[in-house]
C-alpha cells in the first residue's frame, strides 16, 4: 500500500497515511498524467535511514516522487553491510533529473550510486 500524496509505503493492514491522513492505494493504482502506471527505478543506495529520508524530502520538494525500500535489520544493536542499506526509488522518467539534483547535495555522504 502506498500513499498517493507522499509516496510512503506501508505494510498490509494499514489503510491511511499517518503523515498525509489520506487513504492508501495499491501501487498498481498509481498513474502518471497519461494514465499509465509509472515504472520505478532504483536511483541510489544509502547506508543511513536518516539520510534516505532527507534525500526523499529534498527530491519531493523539487517535484520528484520518491519511494524508499529499507533493508535495515533492526533486531541487532548495530547494522552493517547489506543489513544497513536503504534503496531510493524514483520514476524511471525522473532518474536523470534526480541525479542532477543530488550531484551537488551528496558530497561526503554515504551514497552509493546505482549504475
Amino acid at each position: 500500500m502506498i500513499c498517493p500524496e507522499c509516496g510512503a509505503e506501508y505494510v498490509r493492514g494499514i489503510e491511511e497515511c499517518t503523515d498525509c491522513e489520506v487513504p492508501l492505494v495499491h501501487a498498481a493504482q498509481l498513474t502518471t498524467d497519461d494514465g499509465a502506471a509509472p515504472e520505478w527505478a532504483e536511483l541510489l543506495v544509502v547506508t543511513d535511514e536518516t539520510e534516505a529520508q532527507l534525500i526523499r524530502g529534498y527530491l519531493e520538494s523539487e517535484g520528484v516522487p520518491c519511494n524508499l525500500e529499507s533493508l535495515v535489520f533492526h533486531a541487532e544493536p548495530f547494522t552493517f553491510g547489506p543489513l544497513s542499506k536503504v534503496r531510493v526509488h524514483v520514476p524511471a522518467s525522473e532518474v536523470e533529473r534526480a541525479r542532477k539534483l543530488l550531484e551537488t547535495q551528496t558530497s561526503g555522504s554515504t551514497v552509493t550510486a546505482v549504475p
